[in-house]
């Protein structure tokens, strides 16, 4: 996850995003859905379908919480950010550290306050190469956390991790095809060579 400008939520991880890699248990690579409209040729008649727009499915990913619930803090303070649903400041309000003004309950922010670029790296079977056998590199821009699952807890699962699941927004993607030793140029043989 690499926040935008102003982004201001991980201020407990001082900073470090980056170690969420290692809490991320599993995500899903989206594709794209596209959007058909029947059209009437002469306005009657046999329909055709043609596309009138885009859109993307949600990015899925499964967290394990750390011991100190810094993550789940992180998460929690994100969508906070989004659209502040916590009363815990007092009157209601709370400061936001990007631009020192006070946000009411129920408010929602700008986006530039809340959207990141997300990647998601695609390993060979094997992980073999320089580059740790990355084969695909997506790249999710203009995202936004939506939802964020419950985290179950019982005493049957203390030998167990706890996990939450969160779903992103996307505006859009794109791929890049690596090769085993992580070049981002496209690679010289494929399944379909």
């Amino acid at each position: 996850i690499t926040p935008t400008t102003g982004f201001w939520a991980g201020a407990d991880m001082g900073g470090n995003y980056g170690s969420l890699v290692y809490f991320c248990e599993s995500v899903n690579m989206p594709g794209i859905n596209i959007i058909p409209a029947d059209i009437a040729n002469q306005g009657y008649g046999i329909l055709d379908r043609r596309p009138v727009g885009a859109v993307v499915p949600e990015v899925a990913a499964t967290f394990l919480v750390d011991g100190k619930g810094q993550n789940l803090k992180f998460f929690q303070d994100w969508m906070n950010n989004i659209v502040k649903f916590s009363m815990t400041e007092g009157n209601g309000t709370s400061i936001d550290a990007t631009n020192s003004t006070e946000v009411n309950f129920s408010e929602i922010r700008y986006r530039g306050n809340y959207l990141c670029t997300i990647e998601i790296f695609m390993y060979s079977p094997t992980g073999q190469g320089d580059g740790g056998g990355q084969i695909v590199k997506w790249t999710g821009k203009e995202c936004w956390p939506f939802t964020m699952g419950d985290v179950a807890l019982a005493w049957g699962q203390n030998d167990d991790l706890a996990r939450v699941t969160v779903a992103f927004q996307v505006r859009s993607w794109h791929t890049e095809n690596m090769d085993a030793t992580g070049d981002s140029s496209l690679r010289e043989e494929g399944f379909l060579d």
